[in-house]
């Protein structure tokens, strides 16, 4: 009698044994797929962030330039309109149009930047391009004519933009 119960006793053992085990294992599993996930998730958020934050760096680095500009090089001669205000704003002289105003800005034959004509082309665009990564200075000429042709292209632009997402239905951006 005793040797069928031991006998029962060790078979159901090794099948408490056996599922436990793999109880063990599918707890291993799912503990790894959580945290799977949980690393998909904040790898997706460091990318949405750096997405985000990028755009509101481009954003920062552009109003730098354009102060920098506005404070290097208006008031050129100190006693009247300064130089920017004329050629940017709407109200010019009737007998002068933007080309002419421009074309009173000499450029030096010793400058070395990129020549440019408008509306740009792909290859002005590719010197004006290349001429930043080599840190040349751009003569105050073209950039305040890249700073008109911007200005027509941002007026031609809307000032609101109406977008939506999975997260909420609808985003309005609004800008000036």
């Amino acid at each position: 009698m005793g040797c069928g119960t031991s006998v029962a006793t060790e078979t159901q053992g090794k099948r408490v044994e056996t599922a436990m085990k793999a109880a063990v294992l599918i707890q291993r599993w799912y503990r790894r797929y959580i945290a799977r996930l949980e690393m998909r998730r904040r790898y997706t958020w460091n990318i949405f962030q750096s997405i985000e934050y990028a755009g509101e760096q481009d954003q920062l680095q552009l109003s730098s330039f354009f102060s920098f500009m506005l404070n290097n090089f208006t008031q050129l001669n100190g006693n009247g309109p300064d130089l920017i205000s004329q050629l940017l704003d709407p109200v010019v002289d009737p007998w002068l149009d933007r080309e002419t105003c421009y074309n009173l800005i000499p450029v030096p034959e010793s400058y070395t930047g990129p020549r440019l004509t408008f509306p740009l082309t792909v290859s002005d665009t590719n010197a004006l391009l290349s001429a930043f990564k080599e840190q040349q200075s751009l003569h105050a000429r073209y950039v305040l004519q890249l700073l008109y042709e911007t200005k027509k292209l941002l007026k031609q632009m809307p000032n609101i933009s109406h977008l939506s997402t999975s997260y909420t239905k609808d985003i309005t951006i609004c800008g000036g």
